[in-house]
């Protein structure tokens, strides 16, 4: 499958940094969704729901950033990593690695791992150098995540990579059925990833091979939210799917397949007490143990940005 009608480019020159969205200091947000479940939940409060800051910058901002040790990681589609310091704004470095960057940048044990078109670098982040680089056949276009000293990232070759943190050498590779433009997530044993063709699978973390898979129908627009047992995955047809990850059963979709579809799921689920967050035409908040509606937010547009979630 080819790049899809309607797929979206989050451009913008200005990076603003609004206390409703960014928590103090002390906050880490590591990686995209905030952690390897993509819970997008952070338990640092908040400050006070003013801008504190707002810079700009060469390129176009494709990604939100991350944010670890006071500082915040961005790429820009020119292919600069920018470090910039949380509290004012200000740039400490960059670094050109190539291409354009349109993933969120991983931050583990001063390290940056960043996708930059086919090429995965591991940026030292005390001289800026390469601790390693692994070369994909596809280019990378969504975030990398990490569990347990893997690396997992899926490319537009079909192949879901498990790469060595600490070395960039390939543990496994799995080819799916279509290409895979967003992240994995991953809960004990199992990698969750979606396809452009609708398929999700469930992989085994360790040896890379399928445990099930799921035939969602429609393409796979976000990355999996994982909530105990139960993985949420959006598409494009407008549906947001619960999973049972041990074993891949569908335990409910929303609106249920009678019902009519929403507009399309842009934004990654989020997840804290129960309940699962997500954007469509209005603020979605689902029960995750079954589906049901908990309650909506009318945002007055499509909510095109992931939601996060901070203390209530």
């Amino acid at each position: 499958m080819g790049t899809l009608p309607g797929r979206l480019t989050v451009a913008a020159l200005m990076l603003v940094v609004a206390l409703l969205l960014v928590p103090t200091a002390a906050a880490e947000w590591p990686m995209d969704g905030g952690n390897a479940q993509h819970t997008g939940e952070q338990e640092t409060p908040l400050i006070g729901p003013a801008i504190q800051w707002e810079v700009q910058v060469d390129g176009e901002l494709m990604c939100p950033p991350a944010t670890a040790y006071s500082k915040l990681y961005i790429g820009t589609s020119d292919g600069v990593l920018k470090v910039l310091d949380e509290r004012d704004g200000h740039l400490l470095w960059d670094v050109k690695l190539g291409d354009s960057i349109c993933a969120t940048p991983l931050i583990e044990s001063q390290t940056a791992i960043v996708p930059v078109g086919r090429v995965l670098h591991a940026v030292d982040l005390s001289d800026k150098s390469d601790k390693w680089t692994f070369e994909a056949v596809g280019t990378l276009r969504a975030s990398p995540v990490l569990y347990d000293d893997l690396v997992f990232i899926g490319s537009e070759d079909k192949n879901v990579y498990a790469i060595d943190k600490y070395t960039g050498l390939l543990e496994w590779s799995m080819k799916l059925d279509d290409v895979i433009g967003t992240s994995p997530a991953v809960s004990g044993n199992t990698v969750v990833i979606g396809t452009e063709a609708g398929t999700v699978y469930g992989i085994h973390r360790n040896e890379g091979e399928e445990i099930w898979q799921v035939d969602l129908g429609s393409p796979i627009s976000t990355a999996p939210c994982i909530s105990s047992s139960t993985a949420m995955v959006g598409t494009y047809g407008g549906r947001l799917h619960g999973i049972n990850i041990g074993d891949g059963d569908m335990e409910w979709t929303y609106p249920h397949p009678a019902e009519p579809a929403l507009d399309p799921i842009l934004t990654t689920p989020v997840t804290n007490s129960g309940l699962v967050y997500f954007g469509s035409e209005n603020l979605y908040c689902l029960e995750v143990r079954n589906g049901l509606l908990a309650r909506s937010h009318t945002t007055g547009d499509t909510v095109r940005g992931n939601p996060a979630i901070v203390e209530s």
